[in-house]
C-alpha cells in the first residue's frame, strides 16, 4: 500500500493520508490514516469499507476540526465528513455524476 494524498493539520500535530492498496481489488481495504508527527506512529485508521468507496481527495476545514474525503466510483461520487478531532466518519454524502468532489469540498 501507499499513501496517495497527505494533508497537515493547521496546528501541525496530525498528518491525514489515504492509504492506497498495492492490489486495487482490495477495494474495502481503502483506509484514511491519521499520523501523529510528534510521536511519529499511525494513531488511527478509518476504514472506507462501510462506504465501498476509493477515497482520492481530501480537505480540511481552516479551524482543523473537519475532514472531508471524496471518492469517484463509477458514475457515483461520495463525500465523507470526519471529525478530525475524534477521527471518525460523523457523515457521507452521495451526490451526482459530473460534480467536481473535490470542488465540492474545498468550498465546505
Amino acid at each position: 500500500s501507499w499513501g496517495e494524498e497527505v494533508i497537515v493539520s493547521p496546528n501541525g500535530r496530525h498528518m491525514f493520508f489515504i492509504n492506497t492498496p498495492a492490489n486495487s481489488s482490495e477495494l474495502p481495504s481503502f483506509k484514511v490514516e491519521v499520523f501523529d508527527v510528534a510521536t511519529e506512529q499511525v494513531i488511527s485508521s478509518i476504514s472506507t469499507k462501510e462506504y465501498r468507496m476509493e477515497p482520492r481527495h481530501m480537505a480540511l476545514t481552516a479551524d482543523g476540526k473537519y475532514l472531508m474525503v471524496t471518492s469517484e466510483v463509477l458514475t457515483y461520487r461520495y463525500c465523507l465528513l470526519i471529525d478530525a478531532e475524534k477521527f471518525e466518519i460523523i457523515g457521507h454524502y452521495g451526490f451526482a455524476p459530473g460534480m467536481q468532489a473535490y470542488a465540492i469540498c474545498a468550498q465546505s
